[in-house]
């Protein structure tokens, strides 16, 4: 048994190996409908495994589940919330064959200092136990929304509804419709405007040094109070040090703005200036995207930048700025190798609702050579010197100004997705097959190169046994 709430899976009581995660006690019987049914405890061996915990219910000689009623809770492994109680009543729908009646989930869970509750009963009939599906009945939709489900009216559940609703409950939903009409009719409201447009908070001095700072500017939108925001991190996190600028202050505003039509643009700066080399390096860009309706559908990014900017070699910046500050100040060490460059860059990506994605991007780079400043460290006695900042491995190959024109693209798809149907479209849940990808890239100008590379990566979950993620690769250049 896997759920969402424990990716192991929880062990079954009557699973074929399940005397080796439980002791049961029989604790009573009683008859009902003319049988003879035993009360059985069921006893967990061993905590913080993922078994349950309560009593099952035994037929005596046809030994059939009559009604079960179990608990999970985190102390054997439930996650995301603290308690789950699972009770079923079986009933015979034919002479040798019993089926779920009905079952009752509980649920409690404490987040953010709140306490939730909740319950769902289900109940089950009219079971088909010698079904005939017309071909092509099963495919890649796993389930299937109702287009009109979401406009059904309360006449439509009354009629259908197998028990009918508590006097608190009926209360409950005509409370939650009165309060979802209210925000409807209040979005253009302009009182919802003014609570949101209250006095911001003041501005804390480790707000600028760490923690960053924040604000939004809000307005109605087409069906909704909408903002646009401005986030700049903190003075503390755009500081680094390295040979070639000595010490390096870096500040990134980023803003957001809420477009119509639930398209996003983002607007994305930077400037950095080395105290050392007194360089500064000035780049913005602008990222499009558009959001798709409750998460479904395909999703298109446009994006353009450019600017000066200095950059590692690797461009896959494999060396953070936190941990080559730390060697170069402490050992003495300069792994990060560095040039200059003024850039232009356009890209655009698409990912389906199928799991099918694909990007094409294209970079010109004015490159220029940089070389080492500063020979600071906090240990002056230290006998090693600083490396040259050239990579090793092109120690030979002189490095001066170049303009380079690089274009590619990548492509990744993940057969056998299984869907669920919703009435505005589909919602990819996996799939049993790994996830292929492939990428290729092409150099021009005053570079003349062809890198390709292949890759296949998956999660496999083995249950009881943990999970397996992989990643192979293959390229050549």
């Amino acid at each position: 048994m896997q759920t969402q709430v424990g990716p192991r899976g929880f062990i079954s009581p009557i699973s074929d190996n399940a005397i080796h995660y439980y002791k049961y006690r029989l604790e009573g019987t009683f008859v009902d409908d003319g049988k003879l049914v035993n009360k059985i405890l069921v006893i967990p061996r061993r905590k913080y495994e993922p078994l349950f915990a309560g009593h099952i219910y035994i037929t005596e000689d046809d030994w059939r589940i009559h009604s079960t009623d179990l608990m999970l809770t985190k102390e054997y492994q439930l996650e995301l919330i603290d308690t789950l109680v699972i009770r079923q009543t079986h009933v015979p729908v034919a002479p040798d064959v019993w089926r779920t009646k009905d079952q009752v989930v509980y649920l409690a869970a404490k987040i953010f200092g709140f306490d939730i509750t909740a319950n769902s009963v289900n109940v089950y009939s009219k079971y088909d136990l010698n079904p005939v599906f017309p071909k092509g009945y099963f495919n890649k939709v796993v389930m299937k929304y109702d287009k009109n489900a979401e406009w059904r009216d309360i006449k439509y559940w009354d009629s259908i509804r197998p028990l009918p609703l508590e006097a608190d409950e009926l209360r409950d939903f005509q409370v939650k419709d009165s309060t979802a009409r209210a925000r409807r009719d209040s979005a253009k409201s302009r009182q919802q405007l003014d609570s949101l447009r209250t006095k911001p908070q003041p501005v804390k001095v480790m707000d600028v040094l760490w923690g960053g700072l924040n604000h939004r500017w809000y307005f109605q939108g087409d069906t909704s109070v909408q903002s646009h925001a401005i986030h700049i991190p903190g003075l503390i996190k755009g500081l680094s040090y390295n040979t070639v600028e000595g010490v390096a202050l870096q500040i990134s505003p980023t803003v957001t703005f809420s477009l119509p039509d639930r398209r996003i643009l983002y607007w994305n700066s930077s400037l950095r200036y080395g105290f050392s080399n007194t360089h500064l390096q000035a780049q913005t860009g602008l990222t499009l995207t558009r959001a798709p309706e409750g998460g479904i559908g395909a999703r298109n990014t446009w994006s353009v930048s450019g600017g000066k900017r200095i950059t590692q070699f690797n461009r896959a910046n494999p060396i953070g700025p936190v941990m080559n500050s730390l060697y170069t100040l402490l050992l003495k060490e300069n792994y990060m190798k560095l040039y200059e460059s003024r850039f232009a860059q356009l890209a655009f990506s698409r990912v389906y609702e199928s799991s099918l994605a694909f990007s094409v991007n294209a970079v010109y780079e004015d490159r220029n050579a940089v070389e080492n400043t500063t020979d600071f460290t906090l240990f002056k006695n230290d006998p090693k010197s600083f490396t040259p900042n050239h990579p090793e491995e092109l120690a030979g190959i002189p490095f001066g100004k170049e303009q380079v024109l690089t274009v590619g693209g990548s492509i990744s798809f993940q057969p056998g997705q299984k869907y669920i149907e919703y009435p505005r479209g589909r919602r990819g849940i996996g799939s049993t097959y790994p996830t292929f990808s492939a990428g290729y890239r092409k150099g021009l100008i005053d570079a003349n190169f062809d890198k390709w590379n292949i890759d296949v990566r998956d999660e496999m979950n083995f249950k009881l046994l943990g999970e397996l993620k992989y990643h192979l690769g293959a390229g050549g250049f």
